[in-house]
């Protein structure tokens, strides 16, 4: 989008007003006697827009010098529904036996001194241009120094004709504002106009259609392993999630746009894991489906939020241990010295508490038995007396960093024999 700034065409219109009156009101609660009212304008109106009389509040001075605000006073003006430079307000209070106390006051009121105006680079050739299509900025000045308003589609008319042009040539197109009444009327000029440029292009810009896909990315693989942490990080990394355009692309949603994305899964790993809270993590799966929803905005009505989803298969990687710890069960052989294991004698699985820290980020997370193996067999020690001993525990399921990982268990008690026996298995 690119930003033109606009010197002011300036065209003050009057038009002729006649005041709406509120009934007066019967006031004099308190027994003083006003003697003087004070208008306060809370805030500039820019020009043009519609009459408010809750701008303003009214002061009441009495006799003895006291001041209040007051809501009992009649606030007119003698604007059209918009307000222009130089008009005026009024407020009127009625007390006592049908006395009055009254005042006027100018309207605070600035003229827009420019337009600030984001227009489409491009443009179709010959196709109509809308005021929504247009970001419209007025620009003006206060006692309190420079301000912005942005403007409403409404309040503002555009002007572009594209028909006669060439493909690539620049077209100079017009704003004109009106605010909230101006007249409209016979080739009115509004209270300011602008300009902006376009260039024309002859072919029409592809338009989303509606619907969303989820797409891997090129040329980054897919590495999501089975319980690892769900997040939107984690499938960003690997995954877009893009606009179907109805020329048959796609455009990739921004990462602004991703805020507004939120993803679930058809499943997810059942079991709770110690010290974790609303963790949600892959399910133990080969695949799960995954579904993407986009909130947006509709563009044809503004403020009504739309949303549509997509879903995808997504292969998981069975998860495995980068690093293994393994120690004697209590009450099993070779948990202590007088439980020690007699050498050459069959070692089970069994005899051991085996842990890992896992790929997908689990730790101290136990390993089953038939995932891991130990030697079949007690190793050979010197003498009789038991002796503590390093018993290697080796991963047996999938591998994808190129080798399994093992672990020792270095308080293994085992006892040579004796010299005149023979080891049994």
């Amino acid at each position: 989008m690119k930003k033109v700034f606009i010197g002011v065409l300036a065209a003050l219109m009057i038009v002729a007003f006649t005041a709406c009156e509120q009934p007066a009101n019967v006031w004099n609660p308190n027994g003083k006697v006003p003697t003087a009212l004070n208008i306060v304008q809370k805030d500039y109106f820019v020009e043009g827009q519609l009459f408010d009389p809750s701008m303003f509040s009214v002061e009441v001075v009495y006799e003895n010098g006291d001041k209040e605000v007051t809501t009992a006073a009649n606030v007119t003006t003698n604007a059209t529904n918009y307000v222009t430079v130089g008009k005026t307000v009024s407020a009127t209070l009625t007390y006592g036996a049908g006395l009055q106390v009254s005042t006027d006051s100018v309207i605070k009121v600035s003229p827009i001194d420019s337009l600030t105006i984001t227009a489409p680079e491009t443009w179709l050739k010959g196709e109509t241009m809308k005021p929504e299509d247009l970001t419209v900025v007025a620009n003006y000045r206060t006692a309190d120094g420079a301000k912005t308003l942005a403007l409403d589609p409404s309040e503002y008319e555009v002007a572009l004709n594209t028909s006669s042009a060439s493909e690539g040539e620049e077209v100079e197109g017009t704003v004109t504002v009106f605010m909230a009444e101006g007249s409209r009327e016979g080739g009115a000029t509004g209270f300011v106009q602008g300009k902006f440029t376009v260039e024309v292009t002859e072919t029409a810009a592809a338009e989303w259609d509606g619907t969303i896909s989820i797409v891997a990315k090129e040329n980054v693989p897919t590495a999501l392993f089975q319980r690892s942490v769900f997040n939107a990080t984690k499938i960003n990394t690997y995954f877009d999630v893009v606009k179907n355009m109805d020329d048959g692309t796609t455009v990739a949603l921004d990462s602004t746009a991703l805020q507004d994305v939120t993803y679930e899964l058809s499943t997810y790993f059942g079991e709770k894991i110690t010290g974790e809270t609303d963790v949600k993590r892959f399910p133990e799966a080969s695949s799960v489906t995954l579904k993407a929803t986009y909130k947006y905005v509709e563009e044809a009505t503004i403020g009504l939020v739309s949303s549509v989803s997509a879903e995808t298969s997504v292969k998981l990687y069975q998860d495995y241990p980068t690093v293994i710890t393994a120690t004697v069960k209590e009450g099993q052989p070779g948990y202590t010295a007088e439980t020690a294991v007699l050498e050459g004698t069959s070692i089970s699985n069994a005899y051991f508490n085996v842990t890992g820290t896992w790929k997908s980020g689990l730790s101290n997370y136990a390993l089953k038995t038939s995932e891991y193996s130990v030697p079949a067999t007690a190793p050979e020690v010197e003498g009789e007396t038991a002796q503590t001993v390093s018993i290697t525990v080796t991963w047996e399921g999938p591998e994808y960093d190129g080798g399994a990982a093992t672990g020792t268990c270095t308080t293994f008690y085992v006892k040579g024999t004796p010299a005149a026996q023979t080891p049994t298995t």
